[in-house]
């Protein structure tokens, strides 16, 4: 295994306590083998609400006029489990983890790989503040933000997904608009077997249906 100073320099920051990044590593499959240890499970939950902030930031700057619904599809991508490996892969976080062999031969690896991501933006949260964490997350995720505007389908993924299931295609309504008839805003429910799942909202119906298809998808990690 890689020194973690490697790592540190990877991500460009220096930890004051070294602790938060061993345990960002830390996998609860290795805690029975070496005691002492603490998983990065509450680290993880920390990462993951401090990195939509800064992703939200960041775009809500860079991209002035996108409006809130293009703003959210936008984001998705950024924190989605495909952007965290490709982070994890840039940082060479396979070298470092601390994890039973069970999990690296399973299937689980690949969602453990994208968890350390998250854990590591919680400790480094902890361990600085929000300002040097959000530079720190502007740097690594600069590649992917460029392509941001190369949107995933939403839609086309949800129905794939269901049909894999043998389940109902999804349906659109549009069940409100606001506003001037010059800068209207819809909101869209999506059904699934006749049931409303989800509803989303933007300035076009064809991006509230994305977000109402992409809520769905986050909710029931689709």
């Amino acid at each position: 295994m890689r020194r973690i100073k490697d790592l540190e320099h990877l991500l460009g920051y220096t930890f004051l306590d070294n602790e938060l990044l061993v345990r960002a590593l830390t996998h609860s499959s290795i805690l029975s083998k070496k005691k002492g240890m603490i998983s990065n499970e509450r680290l993880e939950f920390l990462g993951d609400a401090a990195l939509e902030l800064c992703v939200t930031t960041i775009l809500f700057k860079r991209f002035p006029n996108s409006d809130e619904g293009k703003l959210t599809v936008m984001r998705s991508r950024l924190v989605s489990k495909k952007a965290l490996i490709k982070i994890a892969m840039k940082l060479r976080v396979k070298d470092f983890i601390f994890v039973g062999e069970e999990i690296i031969l399973s299937n689980t690896s690949s969602r453990f790989i994208s968890s350390c991501v998250e854990a590591i933006v919680g400790a480094i949260f902890l361990d600085s503040d929000l300002p040097t964490l959000q530079k720190i997350i502007e740097k690594l995720w600069s590649p992917l933000i460029r392509n941001i505007r190369d949107r995933q389908n939403y839609k086309n993924l949800l129905q794939q997904e269901l049909q894999k299931k043998g389940e109902s295609l999804p349906v659109y309504k549009t069940i409100y608009k606001s506003g001037p008839d010059n800068a209207p805003i819809f909101e869209v429910a999506l059904y699934i077997n006749g049931i409303e799942v989800s509803r989303g909202k933007a300035k076009s119906k064809k991006t509230a249906e994305q977000i109402a298809a992409l809520y769905y998808i986050k909710r029931y990690r689709l």
